[in-house]
């Protein structure tokens, strides 16, 4: 990619790590064979910050393992260097270019109460698009201001809530981590479900944060009364989802307009009761020590 910088236009740090992990996600949703034949938009209400992915210089297609990889760089380009300002990404493919990706500010006039989120973002190989249209998606979950008085609880459940039989158990250590370290542990593990089918069985993730001090680990169970709805891909995408919106973020139900938590995190994962998977968030205490980043 080749980076341009507008360093005099300065963005929301928050509003851009949480942009890049929700965008990462939707796109986790999507075939490795699907191919992005038109603006994709992910913002919040309230934001004055977007991330978009656009085909470029004009009509095109841009298949999706470029859009991941672009969205991975850019952001942590951005996490690791501090760039909280304007940044676009061109995206080359064989030395020709066919996209572009940006941290911007919300476009002005732009009818952002009444924006569409659709699942026809994204199509096959036979499929086509006049390249024109423009698709918004948008968290289930954002942060609202509120009393920054405490953060989540120090142990307990969160329920999925597009399925109630999906339950996280966690309980934070309380040791202390960057927020761009936990951030791009979690942009990785995303990173690496994108590549797999969402019924894909046996989901695992072993990732470390861009610089190596932080690593986040997630391991199935083998359970065959679950075997076909254990730790799929889909719902590996959904645990990590879940850890970033509500525990980091704050965000559950009576949570809310709390600031993020950046600390260890030890979680099992349950399906109806029975546990499924298990996962760790924690410092691995020296920059530089460990395996290399999964990217």
């Amino acid at each position: 990619m080749k980076y341009i910088d507008w360093r005099s236009v300065l963005l929301n740090p928050t509003q851009m790590c949480i942009n890049a992990i929700e965008l990462m996600y939707y796109l986790t949703q999507y075939p490795l064979d699907s191919f992005i034949d038109a603006s994709v938009i992910m913002s919040g209400p309230r934001f004055t910050t977007e991330v978009m992915i656009d085909i470029s210089p004009g009509p095109g297609r841009l298949l999706l393992p470029y859009a991941v990889q672009a969205l991975y760089q850019l952001s942590v380009r951005m996490a690791q260097e501090s760039r909280y300002f304007l940044q676009w990404g061109k995206i080359f493919v064989n030395g020709k270019q066919c996209g572009v990706i940006r941290f911007q500010q919300i476009s002005n006039g732009r009818p952002i109460n009444d924006l569409i989120a659709g699942s026809d973002l994204l199509g096959s190989r036979n499929s086509s698009n006049n390249g024109t249209r423009e698709i918004y998606a948008f968290p289930d979950v954002v942060p609202t201001r509120g009393n920054y008085s405490a953060n989540a609880d120090d142990e307990g459940k969160i329920f999925d809530p597009k399925d109630k039989r999906l339950v996280i158990e966690f309980k934070f250590d309380n040791s202390k981590m960057r927020g761009r370290e936990v951030f791009t542990s979690l942009l990785d593990g995303l990173a690496i479900a994108t590549e797999h089918d969402q019924a894909e069985v046996g989901a695992s993730v072993d990732t470390y944060s861009a610089s190596l001090e932080t690593s986040l680990y997630i391991h199935h169970l083998d359970s065959p009364r679950y075997y076909r709805r254990g730790l799929t891909w889909g719902v590996m995408a959904r645990v990590l989802i879940m850890i970033w919106e509500q525990l980091i973020m704050g965000n559950s139900p009576g949570r809310r307009g709390r600031l993020p938590r950046y600390e260890g995190l030890d979680f099992d994962i349950y399906n109806d009761d029975v546990i499924i998977g298990v996962g760790r968030l924690w410092s691995v205490g020296m920059p530089g020590v460990g395996v290399s980043v999964s990217r």
